[in-house]
């Protein structure tokens, strides 16, 4: 899975619990402080403290998401910024 949050993305491996009553992938995630991409199958999830930085971000400084979006993606890669799109 894809995790992202403010200053670093990870790719890393989730086992879904399966207990007879366990709550479905999305509602997992959810009260693992992460949003879901999606809510079938979720392959990516966003922390809430990076959608709180963007919602700030949105109202209070009037930064669009696209903006939001490009400057977390060069915190992440501010090693490579030229490789950064």
């Amino acid at each position: 899975m894809l995790l992202v949050d403010r200053y670093c993305v990870h790719h890393l491996p989730v086992r879904w619990c399966s207990c007879p009553n366990a709550a479905c992938s999305d509602v997992q995630l959810l009260s693992n402080g992460l949003y879901p991409a999606s809510q079938k199958k979720p392959q990516t999830a966003f922390t809430f403290v990076l959608l709180d930085d963007s919602l700030i971000n949105n109202k209070e400084c009037k930064i669009f998401v696209m903006t939001f979006y490009s400057k977390i993606w060069h915190v992440i890669n501010s090693v490579f910024l030229h490789k950064v799109p």
